[in-house]
């Protein structure tokens, strides 16, 4: 008798290796990605908020990391 925790192995369907190893090429890659942005708002957050550049500068730094999160949310939402 089967126990209800363990399911039977053979309902599980094998993926193709190809398939998936160009699934977890791109994962990968959309997460280094992703770590870079992230670290790039971080940086960006901290730096302009220290006062060490004019509000002109501050305010670019800003817009580019505001596109960054927006790329964030897109990979997120477009990941399998």
């Amino acid at each position: 008798m089967q126990n209800v925790a363990t399911p039977d192995p053979l309902i599980f369907r094998q993926a193709n290796p190809r398939t998936s190893s160009i699934r977890k090429a791109k994962h990968n890659q959309n997460n280094e990605l992703e770590i870079c942005l992230i670290t790039f708002v971080r940086r960006a957050l901290d730096a302009t908020t220290k006062g060490d550049y004019s509000i002109y500068t501050s305010l670019s730094i800003l817009d580019h990391a505001w596109t960054a999160q927006k790329l964030i949310w897109s990979l997120r939402e477009h990941q399998d």
